[in-house]
């Protein structure tokens, strides 16, 4: 059974290709022709190219001979120029030299007059205060002497003084502060005794205002109900007017615009009373008219149901009917599809693709995973580089793991790759190694891959795998006596400074594995670095990371905008700016040795 079903497979599908298989010799043909063609205008081509290879030469050299020419020309007159501004220049610079020592010494003969005047004027300003000095110092004593030979307390008159002066400035803050009083007085007379007359009048006036108030909100909720009564009516009305028109409106679309009316309806005279509204009428009119396509629409509800679970490009072909014709041929196909079985002969399509896919899957994870060995191998490189020679004496211990990873998307094709590895000959088609559950694991294959489109679905920025994604990398640092453990991220180990140059150390033996790699192969060579943040780090650590580098053969590069521990680097640069943003390196400092 199965040979002669195959047969017949095999015979439609012949069928199915013969006219395809007959296009494309039919296009071979062609295209055969199309080549000895293609060959022809290959040798036509070649020879136009070397045509025009030729011009090409004569036309570069005549254009070099010329451009030689000009070039020898614009050149002597350059030299002829150069040495005219040089001639002039020459004789700018002597003009300019001749009027700079006749201006330096024209301003040293000023400034020499200038400073002997201002010597003489100080001489004479410092022999008339010091006389005046003398003269005020001279009368005060004869004051003093006279006062005493008469009997006088010199040193009352000297308190009495100083009382005077304070009695002085006293006055003085008064009649600077006198409008203050004024201003006073006149506020008292024309506000102040006043007071008890205006707080009546406030009073009064608020009595009179909340009088009105209250007479206002009377008349205006008198108005309000009367405008309430005359809009409800109005309301009423204009309800009933509306309701005619909408009437009236459905009766014209019903007979006017829409025209389902039969003609024998409006050639009945018979009159029947009715207490319905003419709304009413038109919908029970409607729906007598309207219950006669019930039936074609409950079909098309039900094949747009059908087919709403189906894409425009479904695996079982099911078109998207649109007109009657094609809704009643969509359920008879559907009928045909039923009676026949033929979801059965999809379902072993689908599974066979299906499987094709998860394998695919299982492959392209099998090949990702190959390469766990070899990062294991890089970091049981990294630890052991750590031990051997490790010179930042703050941190004790840096180790480094691989676990399982946490992605969701790669514990997925994880289980996939497991499965399809476990059921492989049970996958498909039944063969000679077919087990007993080969229906169950392809069932299982389907809903690995439902749970495969619904993990793309919740992530569908993510367009490719990468190999970080199957595994996590995981350190334990021991800073002094701060152990962290193992932890997937390198935070909180100590300090800003501290976690800087736990990540810096690292990427050093990052690179030195790498590099070493390749000094197998090339020969040992030096490494230049950028490190940067380098001023978060302690003085001490600086050093030891610059030598932990070293030692390795990779040299840092601390680009800073401040310069500190200068004599721990070999060389040290300055770099500036001009006007025209040309950068100028200068080497300040070199340390041999």
């Amino acid at each position: 059974d199965l040979q002669q079903k195959q047969s017949r497979e095999e015979e439609l599908l012949r069928k199915s290709y013969r006219t395809k298989l007959q296009d494309l010799q039919q296009s071979l043909t062609t295209l055969d022709v199309q080549l000895d063609q293609i060959t022809l205008k290959i040798k036509d081509s070649e020879t136009n190219l070397r045509r025009l290879e030729q011009k090409e030469k004569e036309r570069i050299k005549e254009e070099t001979e010329l451009r030689t020419k000009v070039s020898n020309e614009a050149r002597l007159n350059l030299e002829r120029e150069k040495e005219a501004r040089k001639t002039e220049t020459e004789k700018h610079a002597k003009r300019l030299r001749t009027a700079d020592n006749e201006c330096s010494a024209s301003v040293k003969s000023l400034q020499k007059e200038f400073d002997i005047y201002c010597d003489k004027q100080r001489q004479e300003a410092e022999t008339h205060q010091k006389d005046i000095a003398d003269r005020r110092q001279i009368l005060e004593l004869q004051e003093r002497d006279e006062l005493k030979g008469k009997g006088a307390d010199t040193n009352a008159m000297e308190l009495c003084r100083k009382d005077i002066n304070k009695a002085q400035n006293t006055l003085d803050d008064i009649s600077a502060k006198r409008h203050y009083v004024i201003e006073y007085h006149k506020d008292e007379e024309e506000l102040f005794i006043h007071e008890p007359e205006f707080r009546d009048e406030k009073r009064q006036l608020e009595a009179h205002e909340a009088q009105l108030r209250q007479a206002s909100i009377d008349k205006r909720k008198r108005y309000e109900g009367e405008i309430n009564d005359k809009n409800q009516q109005l309301k009423n009305h204009t309800a009933r007017l509306e309701s005619m028109k909408a009437d009236l409106s459905q009766y014209e679309q019903l007979c006017g615009i829409e025209n389902i009316v039969p003609a024998a309806f409006f050639d009945d005279d018979k009159q029947q009373k009715t207490s319905d509204t003419c709304g009413n009428l038109i919908v029970q009119l409607r729906g007598s008219l309207n219950n006669k396509r019930q039936k074609a629409d409950e079909l098309k509800r039900s094949i747009n149901s059908f087919n709403s679970h189906f894409g425009a490009n479904n695996t079982f072909h099911f078109p998207v009917p649109y007109t009657d014709e094609e809704y009643m041929e969509f359920a008879l196909n559907l009928l045909d599809f039923i009676e026949n079985d033929k979801i059965e002969d999809y379902r072993e399509r689908v599974s066979e693709h299906y499987n094709m896919i998860l394998k695919s899957v299982s492959r392209e994870v099998g090949l990702l995973m190959n390469h766990s060995a070899e990062i294991k191998a890089i970091i049981n490189e990294l630890n052991r580089d750590f031990r051997e020679r490790n010179f930042a004496g703050v941190i004790k211990s840096i180790e480094m793991r691989t676990e399982d990873s946490s992605d969701r998307m790669m514990q997925l094709l994880t289980s996939i790759r497991d499965f399809t590895e476990e059921n492989a000959l049970n996958m498909g088609e039944m063969n000679l190694f077919s087990g007993t559950d080969r229906d169950d694991v392809n069932n299982k294959v389907v809903e690995y891959l439902k749970r495969f489109m619904r993990q793309l679905q919740k992530e569908p920025a993510r367009t490719q795998l990468t190999l970080s994604d199957t595994f996590r990398l995981q350190f334990r640092i021991q800073e002094n006596d701060n152990n962290t453990g193992w932890v997937e991220r390198i935070n909180n180990v100590g300090s800003d400074g501290t976690d800087i140059l736990v990540k810096a150390m690292v990427n050093i033996m990052l690179i030195n594995v790498f590099k070493t790699k390749a000094s197998r192969r090339n020969g040992d060579f030096v490494i230049h670095c950028m490190m940067d943040e380098i001023g978060k780090l302690h003085p001490s650590n600086v050093s030891g990371i610059l030598q932990f580098a070293n030692v390795r053969n990779i040299y840092l590069i601390n680009s800073s905008p401040m310069g500190y521990n200068a004599d721990i680097y070999k060389y040290n640069y300055l770099l500036t700016k001009d006007g025209k943003s040309q950068t100028h390196v200068r080497r300040l400092v070199t340390i041999n040795g």
